[in-house]
């Protein structure tokens, strides 16, 4: 065969090779396909469209809102709010401590067991005291059948001197403790006195001792004392136990220089003075002297305190004055009144001064 025949038949063959190629192609598709028919088909189900009613659609809710936080601190113009100080002393086992006695009650008991004052209505107060009960039975009861309010100071070693001053309260009157105070001579002013000599604390204890014999007592004044009553150190402890307990200081004045009442002022303790002593002579002419002392100076000052003793003079004077006080123009007080009037009298001149 020449080349060109050669030439010539070439494509023939060329053109055979993608027939057979072909041909297996479609026998490898016709197996396939005979596969599929043989093998088993899972029945199909055809799904049934079932209706149900929709519920009604919810409200629009409102967006959540966070809630406002609080300030990182107080503003100036908003009170800071401190808690409560634990109670002191306070544990498992532990008694809490004895509160001060003045916070025990609103009222301090100077004004708590004050005897009731009658209306001034313009007119001047006059305070009787009486001095030294409580030893002498009988003429204690007399002075406390007395009309009133009287104020009766009692001394603390008196026999059953608790039940004589609780009667003398139910009629009225007004009770002071007669603290015993040394004297500057000899005299002998009673047992468990109040000295210069003794301790701080041995004169709160006696002072409190006495105040328990006397539970209604307003405050106490000096039964002797003109030794004691010019020592400011020695009245120091005295007048710091009144404080404390919420009572007043009548300063009976037994010596002309005693500083007692300025202490006690001082200290911001309630505190009178004496004006006049009606029986420094026993004696008819003399009381009724003294008596018309105290009215003078009642009508000038607007009040006056006197001080006199359960003698038999003084009390057979004093009936028949007080009887008749009124009628001169004048109003029987107990000495817690006049301490308050003049309390609030100066705390009104200090608020508005001239």
């Amino acid at each position: 065969m020449t080349s060109r025949e050669r030439k010539k038949r070439a494509p023939r063959s060329a053109n055979r090779a993608p027939l057979w190629r072909a041909g297996i192609a479609l026998a490898l598709v016709a197996a396939a396909g005979l596969a599929v028919v043989v093998a088993p088909r899972a029945p199909t189900k055809v799904p049934v469209e079932v209706r149900l009613p929709l519920p009604p659609s919810p409200p629009p809710r409102e967006p959540q809102r966070e809630p406002p936080r609080e300030p990182a601190s107080v503003p100036p113009s908003l009170p800071t709010i401190i808690p409560p100080s634990p109670a002191p002393n306070f544990a498992p086992g532990v008694p809490p401590r004895e509160p001060p006695r003045v916070a025990e009650t609103p009222v301090p008991p100077w004004q708590r067991y004050a005897a009731t004052a009658p209306a001034a209505d313009g007119r001047s107060w006059v305070a009787i005291v009486i001095d030294d009960l409580g030893l002498d039975r009988r003429r204690s009861a007399r002075t406390v059948a007395l009309p009133g309010p009287l104020t009766l100071a009692w001394l603390p070693y008196a026999p059953d001197v608790t039940r004589q001053a609780a009667a003398a309260r139910t009629h009225g009157h007004e009770i002071l403790l007669h603290a015993p105070m040394q004297p500057q001579g000899k005299e002998n002013p009673g047992p468990n006195a109040l000295t210069v000599d003794l301790s701080s604390e041995e004169i709160r204890k006696r002072v409190a001792n006495g105040m328990a014999l006397l539970p209604e007592a307003v405050g106490l004044n000096n039964h002797m004392g003109s030794r004691f009553t010019r020592d400011a150190a020695a009245m120091a402890p005295v007048v710091a136990e009144l404080k404390e307990r919420g009572q007043l200081f009548l300063d009976s004045r037994t010596a002309l220089n005693s500083i007692a009442g300025d202490v006690a002022k001082a200290a911001g303790v309630p505190t009178a003075l004496r004006d006049v002593f009606l029986d420094n002579e026993p004696i008819p002419v003399a009381v009724a002297e003294r008596l018309a002392e105290t009215e003078a100076i009642a009508r000038k000052r607007g009040h006056a305190i006197a001080i006199g003793h359960p003698h038999d003079v003084t009390l057979e004077a004093l009936e028949p004055w007080l009887r008749s006080l009124s009628a001169r123009g004048l109003v029987l007080a107990p000495v817690s009144a006049i301490v308050k009037r003049e309390r609030e009298r100066a705390a009104l001149a200090h608020a508005n001064p001239r």
